[in-house]
């Protein structure tokens, strides 16, 4: 009966210090409130690249891509591949959870980036899917939860792109299409230079849907504060 006891008493210490284990890892990446500017945005540039009692071990292979590590408080909880093509760490609470996820860019156009999302009851982080890789510039809005991209397809054209993530799925809200010389995009069917579409199908844009300007004025406010913000990020 005494064994019995003593074997409980084992089992219930090692759970809880399993549970402790779990609610300190959950406290070591809680989040810090991002300091934002007057509009509410702030940029991956300003995220931290490292955290008290986390450590992301990041070694390069023959291919190109990195053998990633992450460990908390001296103990590894994770290990992936991470295709990136550098391996600048910047730790960003993504999906607005509240807690740090981590994302290896760096985020600076034509350079591939890639998040991983942090699993708050599993204990790890996940990659986050996307419809293309993340190889654009990026702010963010914590009070309306959204990320904004922008990124060029050439040497006249920008896209921004305005989403949220949903779980760890990228949903596109809303795009701005900004071609200095829309006569060599035939393709977008742009004839003016800036154009919003829902939602972030460049290749099929539905007449319906079009907002067709030559005057940045003529834009709606969030737009017109949207550029800005990126005029502070992109030289």
């Amino acid at each position: 009966m005494k064994l019995i006891v003593r074997l409980f008493v084992v089992a219930l210490v090692c759970l809880s210090g399993t549970t402790v284990d779990a609610q300190n890892y959950n406290s070591v990446l809680k989040a810090q409130k991002p300091k934002t500017d007057a509009k509410g945005y702030y940029s991956l540039l300003d995220c931290p690249q490292s955290l008290p009692n986390v450590e992301v071990i990041t070694e390069q292979n023959d291919n190109g891509s990195y053998a990633v590590r992450v460990l908390i408080k001296g103990k590894q909880v994770d290990t992936f591949t991470c295709e990136s093509t550098s391996d600048d760490v910047r730790f960003v609470d993504a999906n607005f959870d509240g807690y740090y996820d981590i994302f290896i860019g760096p985020a600076t156009t034509r350079n591939y980036s890639h998040l991983y999302l942090w699993d708050t009851k599993k204990q790890w982080f996940y990659h986050a899917t996307s419809p293309d890789n993340l190889n654009d510039h990026f702010i963010l809005n914590p009070a309306k939860k959204q990320w904004v991209s922008a990124g060029s397809s050439s040497y006249c054209s920008m896209y921004y792109t305005i989403f949220r993530w949903d779980d760890d799925k990228e949903v596109d809200i809303e795009s701005l299409i900004d071609i200095s010389d829309p006569t060599a995009h035939h393709e977008y069917g742009v004839k003016r230079r800036y154009t919003v579409i829902k939602g972030g199908d460049f290749e099929n844009i539905a007449p319906n849907r079009k907002l067709h300007t030559n005057r940045k004025s003529a834009l709606p406010k969030k737009w017109r504060t949207i550029l800005k913000e990126f005029d502070k990020y992109i030289q």
